[in-house]
């Protein structure tokens, strides 16, 4: 099957999904989360290109399940103050910076 070879990443999630189409610049990590942890970089080369976003490696694709009821908190924040928030992780001090 040409499946099994499919490298799964969860990622984007949690930024706002019009500011990401209109390439505004976002305040916001990327958590990422895959089985594959060269796919993981990947996904976290690609966020460099993203205007204030940056990617953090989040681990193992079973953690996306944890991204994903994070997303349903944020829409329902942004519906609840008229916004578009996204997830700032601090305290890491050897986490790559922002693009």
């Amino acid at each position: 099957m040409l499946f099994r070879s499919a490298k799964v990443v969860v990622a984007y999630n949690n930024l706002p999904a019009a500011a990401l189409q209109e390439r505004h610049p976002i305040d916001g990590d990327v958590l990422v989360c895959g089985k594959s942890k060269e796919a993981r970089e990947a996904v976290i080369a690609l966020t460099r290109d993203i205007p204030g976003c940056r990617g953090l490696d989040a681990g193992p694709l079973a953690n996306a399940i944890i991204i994903e009821g994070m997303t349903a908190v944020i829409i329902n924040l942004n519906k609840r103050y008229g916004g578009e928030a996204s997830i700032n992780v601090t305290g890491l001090e050897d986490a790559p910076g922002r693009s």
